[in-house]
């Protein structure tokens, strides 16, 4: 993957200031890519997507597009519960 504009200076930024405080650079694309988000998903989007993915229903759809949709949700939100919880959001139709 390759930053460009101001992605690129922005991440130039963060490697700088860590180079400055003696601290490793990131190199984890999960550290990398939650830092990214910091900057660039404001909370309101995050919010919206928790919302979409609480009011989910199956209604007309497939067992296999709720099912996708679902997960799509749980993936985007981030979201790591434990997998009673996961299943009552799931059944919760």
């Amino acid at each position: 993957m390759i930053l460009i504009g101001e992605t690129k200076l922005y991440w130039r930024d963060v490697e700088d200031c860590l180079e400055m405080r003696s601290k490793p650079f990131i190199t984890d694309w999960t550290k990398m890519k939650q830092k990214l988000q910091e900057k660039y998903l404001p909370q309101s989007y995050k919010n919206k997507l928790l919302d979409q993915w609480n009011n989910i229903r199956q209604e007309n759809k497939s067992i296999n597009e709720y099912i996708t949709q679902f997960n799509d949700y749980m993936m985007r939100c981030v979201i790591r519960k434990n997998k009673v919880m996961t299943l009552h959001r799931f059944v919760r139709v």
